[in-house]
């Protein structure tokens, strides 16, 4: 039996049911249909809105046929929900052919119905067409479980050339609410509270393009976090050699990535200069103490627009002895891939443990959102701290992850 028995079903209604159930999960079905773009043709838009429309029905019966009971874990002894429709809901949700939960406010109905995403509108159960919000709803514990979470890449394309935008706006969205919503942002206290010259603001001057060193004080709200970064001037030697492993980790210099190169050969594209690499190095303070050691490298145009770069960086935060000495921990050492905005004054992206792999759901991560500032915090950072802690612990650092 691949569903959970309905009371007062006959064996004839049960068959039609259950093979339509599993005749509908076979099929194609996309929700977000505006990011397949010009490939999406009226007709295929026509095929979708039935195959919508019959999933719908299949999950409200599945969700209320449901009959899930609690079973502990023979090996770790944690409680779980287990049910047979729940677990034929999850893989469908596990593949790659249906993708309600990752389409909130981009389906066909959000995209014909004004502006219905819109949370200055109320739109309730009982409007037309909002059975694919009370799904979605619904599905919530799936929308928030790790093992649903598709990572996705801040960078796409050959050299890693091509930002997703929309993830950096999801992103920004984030901090957004938790940064200035009033009793509900986790965030909003700390950020009220900042001086005037210490929210984000604009650049100054024109946009530059190419490589260009960012700019000293950077401040973020997770950790409550001021960081000082440091460059070396083009006219003196690195001030520290670039660890294999964290090149290993981060792909911080694509253009030299065996990898990349075999793909763009392949593509028959070649690039007749490659924009450079700028080293930096750093230290933050905040509620935890640490050292930072990263690269930026310029991004071809986006939409007419230059200026973008990305960031790559390791992070390791330190407590400190009874000599006042910073202490190297192996399991506090973060990964880092930011986009750094035109006028270089922005950072958006995501930190993920140098200890597990960026690409699993089990990976303790998460967004960040960094921004520029005219001034320092409370706590002097100097240049030299982060240089010193790598020369202490370079062999640890070299190895080590």
């Amino acid at each position: 039996m691949f569903f959970d028995d309905v009371a007062g079903l006959s064996p004839k209604d049960a068959a039609e049911k259950y093979a339509f159930r599993k005749h509908v999960s076979t099929k194609w079905t996309c929700f977000d249909l505006n990011q397949h773009g010009g490939l999406i043709t009226k007709n295929i838009r026509e095929i979708q809105g039935r195959n919508q429309l019959d999933l719908l029905n299949v999950f409200r019966g599945l969700l209320l046929e449901s009959k899930a009971s609690t079973v502990q874990n023979p090996y770790y002894g944690y409680i779980d929900v287990e049910g047979k429709n729940l677990e034929f809901i999850r893989k469908l949700l596990s593949g790659s052919e249906v993708d309600i939960i990752d389409s909130v406010f981009n389906t066909s109905f959000d995209k014909d119905t004004n502006d219905s995403s819109s949370l200055n509108k109320v739109v309730t159960a009982n409007d037309k067409n909002t059975l694919v919000y009370v799904i979605q709803l619904i599905l919530t514990p799936f929308s928030l479980d790790p093992g649903l979470c598709n990572s996705k890449p801040v960078f796409t394309g050959l050299y890693k050339q091509v930002v997703n935008i929309r993830w950096l706006l999801h992103v920004v969205n984030f901090f957004k609410f938790h940064l200035k919503s009033d009793g509900e942002g986790l965030l909003e206290h700390e950020y009220r509270i900042l001086e005037h010259d210490e929210f984000p603001q604009f650049w100054t001057g024109h946009i530059k393009g190419g490589t260009q060193p960012l700019a000293r004080h950077w401040k973020g709200l997770t950790k409550h976090q001021d960081m000082d970064f440091f460059f070396d001037t083009a006219d003196k030697p690195p001030s520290y050699v670039w660890p294999e492993n964290f090149e290993a980790i981060l792909g911080s210099n694509p253009f030299e990535d065996p990898a990349q190169q075999r793909r763009a050969k392949r593509a028959k594209v070649s690039m007749d200069s490659t924009p450079g690499v700028k080293q930096f190095w750093g230290s933050c303070r905040g509620s935890q103490r640490g050292h930072v050691y990263g690269r930026v490298h310029a991004l071809t145009t986006q939409q007419g627009f230059h200026g973008f770069q990305r960031l790559t960086m390791m992070k390791y935060y330190t407590k400190q002895d009874a000599n006042g000495h910073d202490i190297y921990d192996p399991f506090q050492a973060w990964c880092y891939e930011g986009c750094v905005l035109p006028g270089g004054r922005l950072i958006v992206g995501r930190w993920w443990s140098a200890l597990g792999d960026p690409n699993s759901s089990t990976t303790n991560s998460g967004p960040f959102l960094w921004w520029n500032t005219h001034r320092s915090g409370e706590e002097e950072i100097k240049e030299h701290e982060a240089l010193d802690f790598m020369s202490m612990f370079e062999h640890s650092i070299s190895f080590a992850v």
